[in-house]
């Protein structure tokens, strides 16, 4: 029929539509090939230049550390060779030496090791200490414990030096916490030549706060160790200390008896030190309170030969207050005045002008 036939026209008229269509969409494509390749081509050619350029940047920065790290270590290691030279110079160059150590902390080009920082404060607290400026150098040890926490040998070690300054500033307490802090840790290293220095210490500060019972108790601990490791030199000073314990209880004969086997065992092993210096001091007191007035200048004398030989300011002072007092009573007015005005310049050193003021 007619209405039959004019639909399978419009049917053959749509198949041929989509032939056409799909022919043409085979053209395009074949078309597009070469573009896709050339596109492919340049995406991949983009790509490995980022990568090219990211790997470049990679490279400069590592070269950057690279050459960071060599200055830095470069750095590090002038800076151990400074320290190592400020070790080497006598205390007798004391500005020297503290010129030395604070370059170290001042330098801005530099990572410091912990290694470093801490041997740099304790070096410099302990030239501090020597020229008897005990609150910067109380300071310093502080510091340089904070860089040896892992250390129980040198917290120690530190504890007893913090004690040692504050001793010396009078602070009794607060140093005798610090020398127990170290006799524990000594005593948990097993260490008894370490526990015996620090006992000794600890003799002293009790001495200082009239606890002569306590002041007993630990010189008499470190005597046993240290005789018992036959080492002369601690006993020494122990002898010395326990001298010291017996002028403060006014038993003259028992602290003239110690201090002069204190003497007699440092003229064998250190007859030029401080430490001897410390004995000869001391018999001069005895001999002053026993108004044998002449045996204690000459006691006195040598002591204080010996103090300026170590640059120790803190014990020539001492030995030269002694004298002052001394020769008042000899009645010997001008010498005294002429001491005691060469003694007010030296002070100014540590500023320590409390030691002066009963003989103003």
């Amino acid at each position: 029929s007619i209405l039959e036939a004019e639909m399978w026209k419009a049917v053959l008229r749509r198949r041929r539509r989509t032939l056409e269509t799909a022919s043409s969409l085979r053209i395009s494509l074949r078309e597009q090939k070469p573009f896709l390749r050339s596109a492919r081509l340049i995406l991949a050619n983009q790509q490995a230049v980022g990568w090219t350029f990211r790997t470049f940047l990679v490279l400069i920065g590592l070269s950057c550390i690279s050459t960071l790290s060599a200055q830095q270590e470069r750095a590090t290691e002038r800076l151990f060779a400074t320290l190592d030279s400020a070790v080497s110079v006598p205390i007798s160059e004391a500005s020297a030496k503290e010129s030395l150590l604070r370059s170290i902390l001042n330098d801005e080009h530099a990572k410091l090791s912990d290694s470093l920082m801490l041997r740099t404060h304790l070096e410099l607290g302990k030239l501090l200490f020597y020229t008897s400026r005990f609150d910067s150098a109380y300071t310093h040890f502080i510091i340089a414990e904070s860089f040896a926490e892992k250390s129980i040998e040198q917290r120690a070690s530190l504890e007893n030096m913090q004690g040692a300054a504050l001793q010396r500033l009078e602070r009794l307490e607060a140093a005798a916490t610090h020398f127990l802090h170290s006799a524990e840790l000594y005593e948990e290293l097993n260490d008894l030549t370490g526990a015996a220095k620090v006992y000794n210490n600890l003799s002293i500060a009790y001495q200082s706060m009239r606890d002569f019972d306590g002041a007993k108790e630990y010189i008499r601990r470190a005597i046993r160790i240290n005789s018992q490791k036959q080492d002369s030199l601690r006993l020494g000073q122990n002898f010395n200390n326990l001298g010291n314990v017996f002028n403060a209880l006014n038993e003259l004969d028992s602290a003239l008896y110690y201090f002069r086997k204190s003497a007699d065992i440092k003229s064998k092993y250190e007859p030029e030190s401080s430490q001897m210096a410390s004995s000869l001091n001391n018999i001069g007191l005895i001999y002053q309170q026993q108004k044998k007035y002449l045996e204690a200048k000459a006691f006195y004398e040598r002591a204080l030969e010996l103090r300026q030989k170590a640059n120790d300011l803190y014990g020539q002072t001492s030995v030269s207050l002694n004298l002052i007092e001394l020769l008042v009573d000899l009645k010997e007015y001008q010498e005294a005045e002429e001491l005691y005005e060469q003694v007010a310049a030296d002070v100014e050193h540590f500023g320590n002008f409390e030691m002066l003021t009963r003989y103003k």
